[in-house]
């Protein structure tokens, strides 16, 4: 159980809405650009197949290389991309190899990530990944384990929600 998965649940209960950005902060980290070529084909299935996204990045996540290691392949993505059923292939195919969305990363990246920086609604900048703000507050975490709680992460969203 992860909490992205709870996150789509709490969002398909049409209780809450969630805004996704990816950003690339790896590629330094990595031989083959993956860290930006995963945000760009994250991007690619949102546009192109928007119900597949978070089986998609769900399974990103899962596969996500070691830092100073190759990740996968475009081909790679697009595979990841087809093995979760998502829609509009060809045009999903096209975007990855065309890292259609690279502009759009590298320009996100920079302006999330300047030291003046500040997420929407709160006095907070990002520091990380996940970054997660439910009403002007961070959820935050110490552990990997305190990060995948369910309850933690249920009870923390409740809070910050009011409810």
């Amino acid at each position: 159980y992860h909490v992205a998965i709870q996150i789509r649940e709490l969002v398909s209960s049409g209780k809450y809405t969630v805004e996704i950005h990816p950003i690339s902060f790896l590629d330094g980290n990595s031989v083959n650009e993956y860290s930006s070529r995963a945000a760009n084909a994250a991007i690619c299935v949102a546009e192109n197949s928007p119900a597949d996204f978070y089986d998609f990045n769900h399974a990103l996540f899962q596969n996500q290389p070691q830092e100073g290691t190759p990740g996968p392949s475009n081909d790679e993505l697009f595979e990841t991309a087809k093995s979760v059923g998502v829609q509009n292939q060809e045009t999903i195919k096209s975007c990855i190899d065309s890292k259609s969305y690279g502009d759009w990363i590298k320009t996100t990246t920079s302006k999330v990530l300047s030291k003046d920086y500040v997420v929407e609604g709160t006095k907070l900048p990002v520091t990380g990944t996940p970054a997660i703000f439910v009403n002007g507050e961070q959820y935050t975490w110490e552990t990997f384990a305190d990060l995948t709680n369910p309850a933690r992460f249920a009870q923390w969203v409740q809070k910050a929600a009011g409810n």
